[in-house]
Order: C-alpha cells, then structure tokens, then sequence
C-alpha cells in the first residue's frame, strides 16, 4: 500500500509526501501518473511538488499511515471498524490501479 499526505497552500506552492517504498522507477511512473491526475484539479501557476520520504522519518507520513490503514481495511477486508471512525474527515477515496 502507497501512503501520502499533502501539505497545501495553493497560493503559493503544493508539496505532497509519499511513503518511499518503490523502486525508483516505480516512483517516477506514479509522480507522472500523479501529475496527470492532478493537472486539471489545481492551478496550472501553483509549483507541485512530489517527495518521496521514508515513513519511520518521518512523524506526519507515520500519521497518515495509521488512517491509510483504515483505508487498507475497508477495501481489503471489508472491515469499516477504523475507517469509520474518520469517515467524515476524507474528502476524496480512490484506488489506484485497482
């Protein structure tokens, strides 16, 4: 499971953290993907970056991993005890490549 979180402030510049775990060509095809996704949703002048960090260094991405469990769990096992616990707090669910 890919997990990310984005840090905003879309008038100046969108930064958006993934968990590094693919190989490096894996991760240049999702930031294209990414990108593709995301082009018609934001302003085209708003910078977009894409970094990808280790989870156990980072203390926001290990956050987002415990609510992307949830996420996990719905899908994957159709288990909703976590998820709907923040089910208000998501605004958009998609899976990627499903």
């Amino acid at each position: 499971m890919l997990y990310l979180y984005l840090v905003a402030n879309a008038s100046v510049r969108i930064g958006l953290v993934i968990d590094r775990c693919k190989s490096k060509k894996e991760r240049k095809e999702f930031d294209d993907y990414l990108i593709r996704q995301l082009s018609g949703k934001i302003e085209p002048r708003i910078p977009l970056d894409i970094d990808h960090h280790l989870s156990h260094e980072d203390l926001p991405l290990q956050a987002v991993d415990l609510f992307a469990w949830g996420i996990f769990r719905r899908h994957e096992k159709n288990d909703r005890e976590w998820f709907d616990v923040f089910r208000n707090k998501i605004k958009y669910d998609d899976v990627y490549l499903p």
